[in-house]
């Protein structure tokens, strides 16, 4: 299935933006250039592991912000 990709980052850290700024962190979000809008894939399950990631790095992050940093792999 193709999907947005950048919808999915979005949506995936706006889950967790408040659980972040309870904490007073800070949410970025970096796409790289080189980074294709559309993908083909399961966009429930990669934004299941995002929010899994960003909640284990709000877990152990007690000050400053968290950075979702995507980039295009090779493979």
């Amino acid at each position: 299935m193709d999907f947005d990709l950048y919808e999915v980052i979005a949506e995936s850290i706006n889950v967790v933006r408040a659980s972040a700024r309870r904490q007073c962190l800070e949410l970025r979000q970096e796409i790289a250039d080189d980074v294709p809008r559309w993908v083909s894939g399961d966009p429930s399950r990669l934004g299941q592991i995002v929010r899994n990631l960003l909640s284990n790095a709000l877990k152990f992050t007690e000050r400053g912000h968290i950075v979702c940093r995507v980039t295009a792999g090779v493979g």
